[in-house]
């Protein structure tokens, strides 16, 4: 009887907490970081939780450090190339309509500067991401514009299957791919 009850004492002091902390450390090596090791004694057992809970919390920290950084670096890149990429559309729009203004297409001047205007001002917003489909119906409208400079020898077809107004992409990747 007194086997049983040393080795009850034993299961419930030791073996129990280090299950806990061996289920804890499996959570975290699984990647979730919202665990610790709960409970309760004053013996090595404790300190030893007390440590895994402190390593959680830092696995944790550095894990969304990392994390934030990377998306820093993603809108660096996306800013970068956004940056690169107005500058040449910019070019692109105000040379096809000196090129208009010279073969004195005067109503073909007004429509492009128009749609360039409606273009320039969804592209000042500022906004880094867009729906697939903002991204598309511009798209549509750089192809019509330059439609107008070649005298109607272009065409475009967008088929896309999924709904895309759900689908955010970075603004201005599609248009210069088209």
């Amino acid at each position: 009887c007194i086997a049983f009850l040393v080795e009850n004492h034993t299961a419930n002091e030791i073996v129990e907490p280090i299950y806990a902390m061996l289920n804890t450390i499996h959570k975290v090596s699984e990647e979730d970081y919202s665990v610790l090791v709960n409970i309760a004694s004053n013996d090595e057992t404790q300190i030893l939780a007390d440590n895994i809970n402190i390593m959680v919390s830092k696995i944790d920290n550095l894990v969304n450090i990392n994390l934030r950084d990377e998306i820093r670096y993603k809108d660096a890149q996306l800013i970068a190339l956004q940056a690169q990429i107005n500058p040449h559309f910019l070019y692109n729009m105000l040379e096809c309509i000196c090129c208009l203004s010279e073969l004195g297409k005067k109503d073909e001047v007004r429509k492009v500067t128009i749609a360039f205007s409606r273009m320039m001002k969804s592209i000042i917003t500022g906004e880094k991401t867009t729906t697939l489909y903002e991204e598309l119906e511009f798209c549509k409208e750089v192809a019509d514009l330059y439609k107008v400079l070649i005298d109607g020898e272009l065409e475009i077809s967008i088929d896309d299957g999924l709904n895309v107004n759900e689908v955010f992409v970075p603004r201005l990747m599609i248009q210069p791919l088209v």
